[in-house]
This record gives structure tokens, C-alpha cells and sequence, in this order.
């Protein structure tokens, strides 16, 4: 057995010397590999043996060795090939490339490593804010500053790019980036709010935030963005919960309700009670104009409504003296007027100089308006619609009633009428009168109203000494109507002086007057529907046109 071991590997001995003795030298381009084999069997006998399919997909090699062994001629061949060779004695085995399976090593997934920032959140003064939510923006990871004002917060989200939102009640919100910091502290500012706003209550002022009551307060800007020609009742239009505002017609003059938390009397007058500067106003009640089936005559319902007269110092109060309007609504808010406060309070405050070495400041302003009418489409009858409904309808109440009245008699045929009982009957001849209607097609809705352009210019002098101020105003409004040639001019001035005498003695002097001249002529938007469209405004030599009935 040994000696046979021994015979065996001398064998192989002999066929590896074979293959690395024999010398071979190749110079090919783009050859098969056939062809390769053929020139190493010239060349050293060598035997090859192989499948033709699996040269088949061997691509055409270039080779050029010279004076190597058959193993490495061989390997130069194979080298970019999917073949792989055995050399047995003088016989070459051409065999496919086995692939070897990699056992690669299992690919461990490691957890990302939660990164943790901390820090404190202090106040204006330094002292720790408690309850503040920080959050990491973009994500669901949130956490709260202790009493300390202390946080900590632990997320494999967070990276240098994250933001950290800080949010507190009262305070405004901080957004700041985490970076490569683990320690973040954050210094939080108060919210500026109009807690500290000044209020006018009963019994003086007040800070909003000291106020129990329920309070409204319009202060210099809503004041001074309100619309042009608006009054003092109207400004408050959609300005205050709980405030209901009517203006019942766009005439300067129009009657305004004011209902403050609701309507509290069927019958009585709900309207608040207005302080101006400290002096209760007493508005008298409307006139209000209102259609009867005969005629046009004022209304006696006066319970909802605060009058335009001359009379009302609301009407003529210029908007432009106006510091502040403050809405009371509830009884502790109101305690100090009692009964008259039953409606709410409306307190209106003027502007006032400045004390101290104030130099005068002059203020002019101008302010123009242009008011668009949008009817929604309402149309009046033409002329001949009108004639049409108007003819029908007389006729056939006169059929109906058997008798002539002022208003049929004046168009209608009363001599045909009477034949219609005789052997003359022909209810064809019962038409109208040849001067029954006017040749006219008149649209009265555009022939007798207007777009208003509203005009205002207003001049202020203020200023004040150490004990003195002062405040001065004069203005004048040109206010037009909807209705052709009608409006309103206003002209008034205010005096607010203020002089402190003594250390416990002020003196005070509010003066204001106005003069108003008003043409309203807004009732006609009822007497409109009632004007015949056959009647023309004019004649034609221009005069205005006349009728006698």
C-alpha cells in the first residue's frame, strides 16, 4: 500500500511537470478558441477535450505570449472567460466555471443612538419659566419645562438641522436650531398684548385686565379706518360682540338703532345711553317715514331707533375728535348710571391736548368718497309693460265693480261704458282714453338717483404748557344723497381745554358746536315704485313736464 501511494503521486508529479516543461509561444488576434487549441496541439501535442456549446459562449480572444507553459498560455486565454481548465497526462479538460457561493456575513442593523439636549427656560428676569412646551418641530417628540424651568429631551430623531419649538402662555413662541449643542437654553419674552389698554368705565378708567365687567373698546385706529360720512352710531357696525347696528337708509340723516345685548322692552325705547365726555346725551327717538296704502306718513314706532335731527349731538360729533368709544354692557360695568343704563352704556371720549412744553401741532386732512348704488337687479315696468297691466286691470275693475272712481275716469271711457247696458253693447269700443297715458318711457330708479361722492376736510391745532392743554378743531362735511340734489353740509368746530389750578383743583372746558344744512329727499326711494314710467321728466323744449288731471 505504501509503495503504491508513492507510485500515484509520482504520477501526478509527472502530469504538473508535463504541463509547466512544454513551451509554447501564441500570437493571435480576435481567434476562437478553437483555434487557439488547435495552434497549442501543433505546437505540444496536447489533447483537447471539450463540449462545442460551451465554446459557444466564449467570447474571441487576443492573446500573445512567448516561450510559457501550456498552464499559463492557458490561464492568459481564460482570464476574461467563463471557462475554466484540467490538465490530465497530455489530455486538457475545458469545463465550465463553477461558481463558489460566498457565505457572506449577516448584516447586523444597529439602533440609531438617541441624542439628548437639555436645558433651562427663564423669564425676562432671569427666574424659570414652568409649564413650557418644547417640541421638535416636524415631529410628535415633545416634553415640559419643570418648576425649575428645567427640560430634557431624548430623541434619535433630533440632529444638528433639528428645530426646537418653544411655546408658553403669555409669552411668545421661540424657534431655535439644536446644532451640535447638548445644552439649549432658551429666554422667553412676555407677549405684548393690549392687556395694558386704558378703558373708560363709570367711575374713570380702568386697565383692561383689572376690568370685571363687560367692556367693548374701538380705540384711534378702528376710529380712524371707519368709513366716510359714518356716524358715531354707525361706526360701531360689526366692531362689537353683542352689538346690534341698523341704519335704516343711506341717507346722512338716517335714523340708526344701537341694540346692546339684545332688545329688552316690546315697546319701550332700547336704545343704550350714550356719555360723551362724561355728559349723558338723552337722543330723542326717530321720525321714521313709512308707506301707507294711500299715502306717505311718519311712523309712530320710535322704540328702535336714535334720530339724524339737528338735535342729536351724536350726529354732529366729528369722528376725527374722537379718542375712544367704550361699550358697557353688564350691570357692574354700568352700576354707576343705574336705571338709564338698563340698554348698556356707550361711553365716547374726545381728544384732549397735551400737557408739558408741547409746541402746537397742526394737523390737515382731507378725505374723499365715492358711494356705488347696487340695486340687485331691481328693475321698474317700461312704458309699455306699465300700459299693459294698467290697462287690464282698470277695465276689469271697472267690470267687476260696475262704477267709475277719480283715478279710472281719468283714462278710461265712461260714455263706452254706459253703452255696454244699451242695444249698443260692444265691449271692443271700452278702451282707453286717447289722452290716457303720456308718450314717455321714463326709468325714474335712474333718472332721480345718484352715486354720493362724499367730501371732509378736518384742521386740529393741539398743545399744552405744564399746566395747560388744549385741543382745537374745526371741519367741514359735504355729504351727498342718493337721491338727486339731496345730502347734507356740516359745518362744526370743538374746544376741550384743560388747566390744572392747584394740586387738587383741574378745570375743565369742552365746547363744540355745528351747523347743518340737510335736503333729504331718501323718501322718495318710496314714492318711486308709484311714478308712471309713461310720464317724461321733461318736455321738449326742456321745461319740466306738467300734467293737469
Amino acid at each position: 500500500m505504501k509503495f503504491s501511494a508513492i507510485l500515484l503521486f509520482a504520477a501526478c508529479l509527472q502530469v504538473s511537470a508535463n504541463g509547466f516543461s512544454q513551451k509554447v509561444t501564441l500570437s493571435m488576434k480576435d481567434a476562437s478558441l478553437q483555434k487557439v487549441f488547435k495552434e497549442i496541439n501543433r505546437q505540444t501535442g496536447f489533447q483537447f477535450f471539450y463540449n462545442d456549446a460551451l465554446l459557444n459562449k466564449a467570447e474571441k480572444v487576443n492573446i500573445k505570449v512567448k516561450n510559457v507553459s501550456v498552464n499559463e498560455a492557458l490561464t492568459e486565454c481564460f482570464n476574461q472567460s467563463p471557462l475554466d481548465f484540467t490538465i490530465v497526462n497530455n489530455t486538457i479538460l475545458i469545463k465550465e466555471v463553477t461558481t463558489k457561493t460566498e457565505v457572506k456575513d449577516p448584516v447586523v442593523v444597529t439602533e440609531p443612538v438617541p441624542i439628548e439636549i437639555k436645558g433651562r427656560v427663564v423669564n425676562d428676569k432671569g427666574e424659570p419659566v414652568e409649564g413650557v412646551t418644547v417640541t421638535v418641530k416636524g415631529t410628535r417628540y415633545a416634553t415640559k419645562t419643570n418648576a425649575n424651568g428645567e427640560y430634557t429631551l431624548s430623541s434619535a430623531e433630533i440632529n444638528e438641522k433639528s428645530i426646537l419649538v418653544f411655546t408658553a402662555v403669555g409669552h411668545d413662541t421661540q424657534e431655535l436650531t439644536a446644532g451640535t449643542k447638548k445644552v439649549v437654553n432658551v429666554e422667553m419674552v412676555v407677549k405684548v398684548q393690549a392687556m395694558d389698554e386704558t378703558v373708560v368705565v363709570a367711575y374713570g378708567t380702568q386697565k383692561i385686565k383689572d376690568v370685571t365687567g363687560s367692556i367693548n373698546h374701538l380705540g384711534t385706529e378702528a376710529i380712524k379706518n371707519a368709513p366716510m360720512s359714518s356716524s358715531i352710531a354707525s361706526l360701531l357696525q360689526g366692531k362689537a360682540s353683542g352689538v346690534s347696528v341698523v341704519i335704516q337708509s343711506a341717507s346722512p340723516t338716517a335714523p340708526v338703532s344701537v341694540i346692546v345685548r339684545g332688545a329688552s322692552s316690546l315697546t319701550g325705547d332700547n336704545q343704550p345711553l350714550w356719555v360723551i365726555d362724561g355728559v349723558p346725551n338723552y337722543a330723542e327717538s326717530s321720525t321714521v317715514f313709512r308707506l301707507s296704502s294711500n299715502s306717505i306718513r311718519p311712523s309712530s314706532d320710535q322704540s328702535r331707533t336714535t334720530t339724524g335731527d339737528i338735535s342729536n349731538a351724536l350726529f354732529n360729533l366729528n369722528l376725527t375728535d374722537v379718542e375712544s368709544i367704550d361699550i358697557l354692557k353688564d350691570a357692574s360695568a354700568t352700576a354707576l348710571y343705574g336705571s338709564r343704563a338698563a340698554n348698556g352704556v356707550i361711553i365716547v371720549t374726545t381728544k384732549r391736548g397735551r400737557t408739558g412744553n408741547m409746541p402746537p401741532v397742526i394737523e390737515v386732512s382731507s378725505r374723499l368718497g365715492y358711494l356705488h348704488q347696487n340695486y340687485n337687479g331691481f328693475k321698474y315696468m317700461n312704458s309699455s309693460e306699465y300700459k299693459y297691466a294698467a290697462d287690464k286691470g282698470a277695465r276689469e275693475a271697472v267690470f267687476t265693480s260696475g262704477s267709475f272712481d277719480t283715478y279710472t275716469r281719468t283714462y278710461l271711457d265712461e260714455l263706452a261704458f254706459m253703452n255696454l247696458n244699451t242695444s249698443e253693447y260692444n265691449r271692443s269700443t271700452f278702451k282707453i282714453l286717447d289722452s290716457g297715458y303720456a308718450d314717455g318711457n321714463t326709468d325714474w330708479l335712474k333718472e332721480m338717483s345718484q352715486n354720493p361722492i362724499n367730501q371732509q376736510y378736518d384742521l386740529t391745532v393741539r398743545g399744552g404748557a405744564n399746566n395747560l392743554s388744549y385741543y382745537v378743531s374745526l371741519f367741514r362735511a359735504n355729504t351727498q344723497g342718493i337721491i338727486k340734489t339731496g345730502g347734507s353740509v356740516t359745518n362744526g368746530g370743538r374746544v376741550n381745554i384743560e388747566a390744572k389750578l392747584a394740586k387738587s383743583i383741574k378745570f375743565g372746558l369742552n365746547l363744540s358746536g355745528s351747523f347743518r344744512e340737510t335736503n333729504d329727499k331718501d323718501y322718495m326711494m318710496l314714492v318711486l315704485p308709484y311714478v308712471r314710467p309713461d310720464i317724461p321728466p321733461f318736455n321738449a323744449d326742456g321745461s319740466i313736464f306738467t300734467r293737469d288731471y
